[in-house]
């Protein structure tokens, strides 16, 4: 069976993602990252097991690994920069969204990192452009989905073609699967403002990685100290 690196939660996309790539034909590798800030990592430990209870062991593994390195070096420069700075480099970039943009950064490189350790040359996630968040959004997605593929990795997005949570409840349930979870909690995420994201946070987001931080990642794979630095960082 053709092997796929899913970048997992333990929340519903996540695991409906893995539903999706098992009935594809993939054996798939679920893989947790914990930033330093996340409360209940163990939760995605859980969800894990009710999918190794449902399609077997042989069919899902499971991994965890720490990223707070990464994801430190990534944002370290942007704290420092003024507000009107960044505002004159990028646009209405919000703190909360750059957070999550250089978290999910770190999270792309460590998973490409895993996936030429483990010979793994499919990567997916359950991004949904639905949810709203900048870095789900499609002008993010092309960028990363360009920085797997220089690598020689597929980006696949199962479950983005949903655009609202009751077509993954049901999904879920045709399933025979409890359309629960309890996944980690990230203790500095906060909820998308009133309205969603404006266009021009949008275009600022794509722009910031596109501009900041893609560079920044090519150079941690061509780091041997990052590289390195992907197995000492496995927690299970």
């Amino acid at each position: 069976m053709e092997k796929a690196l899913l970048m997992f939660s333990g929340g519903r996309d996540s695991f409906l993602s893995a539903c999706l790539l098992v009935e594809r034909g993939f054996r798939v590798e679920l893989v947790c990252f914990d930033n330093g800030c996340m409360q209940g990592v163990e939760n995605a430990a859980v969800t894990a097991e009710r999918l190794r209870q449902k399609y077997g062991a042989d069919v899902i593994g499971y991994s965890a690994y720490r990223t707070a390195g990464l994801w430190r070096e990534l944002k370290a420069e942007f704290s420092n920069f003024p507000l009107n700075e960044i505002i004159c480099r990028w646009g209405n970039v919000t703190l909360s969204q750059f957070n999550c943009l250089s978290c999910r950064a770190a999270m792309y490189v460590m998973a490409v990192m895993v996936c030429q350790s483990e010979g793994i040359s499919c990567l997916a996630t359950g991004t949904r452009w639905s949810q709203g968040f900048g870095v789900e959004q499609p002008s993010s997605v092309d960028s990363f989905l360009g920085f797997a593929r220089t690598y020689g990795i597929s980006l696949v997005l199962p479950v983005n073609h949903l655009t609202d949570d009751r077509q993954r409840k049901n999904a879920l349930l045709q399933r025979g699967v409890v359309p629960k979870t309890i996944e980690p909690q990230c203790l500095i995420g906060v909820p998308l403002p009133a309205g969603g994201l404006s266009s021009e946070s949008v275009i600022a987001v794509a722009r910031c990685l596109r501009e900041h931080l893609l560079p920044k990642m090519r150079a941690m794979m061509e780091d041997e100290r990052f590289r390195q630095g992907a197995s000492w960082s496995k927690i299970t």
